[in-house]
């Protein structure tokens, strides 16, 4: 399940909604589409999106913004020791 938490510019939790995702199981380092929605409100300013088991535990998930900074730690590292 994708959890999208949401809040107003000054942090304020409003609320979260839960969606599905399309692919079950998921494997490992694959990426599944998924739809949310729900009510709309003028305060919600910024969301942050994680993943969990149905009726479990927390996923962990890397973003490819991530996978790009990850990347480029590793080549960084990689410069550094040559």
């Amino acid at each position: 399940m994708a959890v999208g938490s949401f809040r107003t510019k000054n942090d304020i939790f409003v609320k979260s909604e839960d969606a599905l995702i399309d692919y079950n199981p998921i494997l490992p380092g694959q990426i599944s589409p998924f739809k949310a929605g729900g009510t709309r409100n003028p305060e919600i300013k910024n969301c942050s999106l994680s993943f969990k088991e149905m009726f479990g535990g927390e996923l962990s998930y890397i973003t490819a913004k991530d996978k790009k900074t990850e990347n480029r730690k590793k080549s960084k590292k990689l410069k550094n020791y040559y």
